[in-house]
């Protein structure tokens, strides 16, 4: 027997008007799991943590080594969060994204995505065509296993 992760997610954004709640759009979304809203100067961005790699899974069938995390931006234009870049994690479980003073004294964005196997932390990168950002993975840091332990 077969069954799918794949579905439909709603994104809602808070009316101050009528108090409440209102559907925005749908994105399509595998197994997901976690949610992050993040503001890199004006332009909006939500990150999506899909937990399962493809959309259908047998009874045999083990978790995936990969998640994903899509990211989306909002067009101001059509008023909707666009695809705009997809991330391979191993098997995230747990996604965050905040801006971070580096040693140097600037300041980054990051998106840090935590499992079982560590953390993989992603540094938003330059822009291409000062329209399309990306966010490229900086670091990987492991947990140690229990047998080290």
């Amino acid at each position: 027997n077969a069954f799918s992760y794949a579905a439909s997610s709603a994104v809602y954004r808070y009316s101050h008007s009528t108090n409440a709640y209102e559907w925005i759009q749908a994105v399509s979304t595998i197994g997901a799991r976690s949610v992050q809203f993040h503001l890199i100067g004006t332009a909006a961005y939500l990150a999506i943590l899909n937990e399962r790699g493809s959309t259908t899974v047998t009874a045999a069938s083990a978790r995936p080594a990969v998640a994903t995390i899509a990211l989306y931006k909002l067009d101001a234009v059509l008023a909707m969060f666009l695809p705009n870049q997809e991330l391979a994690t191993r098997s995230a479980n747990a996604i965050a994204m905040a801006e971070v003073e580096l040693p140097s004294s600037t300041l980054t964005h990051c998106l840090i995505a935590a499992g079982p196997f560590g953390f993989e932390v992603f540094e938003h990168a330059a822009s291409v065509g000062g329209d399309i950002v990306a966010f490229q993975k900086v670091h990987r840091l492991h947990l140690p296993s229990s047998e080290a332990r």
